[in-house]
């Protein structure tokens, strides 16, 4: 669910540091990102790049940006979490 909510602040342009420290505590204390679907990685770190251009949550964002990769996506998979996850296509081979 958190990646949702922020996902849709971010598509508001509303930022709240309140949530986006307690989603990066959350889910950066223990690595919990990395059993995320495709879709919530990609949005997280869409999501964070939007909200936090000062990069006060580079570390987390750092983290995001490796399991994308470990994960197989791309940066265009980042871009296109934006439109959401019903619109989402990861654009790597499907196996």
């Amino acid at each position: 669910a958190a990646p949702r909510v922020v996902w849709a602040f971010a598509r508001l342009g509303q930022r709240d540091e309140v949530l986006l420290n307690a989603v990066a505590e959350h889910l950066g204390a223990r690595r919990r990102y990395w059993s995320l679907n495709d879709w919530s990685l990609c949005a997280l770190l869409w999501s964070y790049e939007v909200l936090d251009p000062e990069k006060s949550f580079a570390t987390f964002q750092s983290q995001l940006r490796k399991s994308v990769k470990s994960h197989g996506l791309s940066e265009v998979d980042v871009q296109n979490s934006r439109r959401g996850p019903s619109q989402f296509q990861p654009s790597r081979p499907s196996f």
